[in-house]
């Protein structure tokens, strides 16, 4: 079998690993792309990066994510909406993003 190391092509699909190694995209591959996703989140959350900095310029906003939900009568409600803030150094253009926790009434 030959090895093709991956992270010398940059992103990979689950489509083009499928096409490499021939392995089943109805379970593995899925589970093994969901397990390295869930590796570096953990990752991160545990080690979050430091940005910004004396003479560095932040660029920061936050965001309104929301999914419109269809009706029957073709206008749409939102659901799922989620508030995110985040920013980027414009001198080493390192970025991060952070979901703002829900406030409780």
């Amino acid at each position: 079998m030959q090895v093709t190391f991956f992270w010398a092509l940059g992103d990979v699909s689950q489509a083009t690993v499928k096409e490499l190694m021939g392995v089943d995209t109805v379970h593995i591959l899925p589970n093994w792309f969901n397990m390295h996703r869930d590796m570096c989140i953990d990752w991160v959350r545990a080690s979050p990066p430091l940005i910004g900095g004396s003479g560095h310029i932040m660029q920061i906003d936050e965001s309104l994510i929301a999914k419109a939900k269809p009706t029957g009568n073709r206008r749409a409600r939102l659901v799922d909406e989620r508030w995110v803030f985040g920013g980027i150094d414009t001198t080493t253009s390192e970025a991060f993003l952070v979901e703002v926790p829900q406030a409780t009434a």
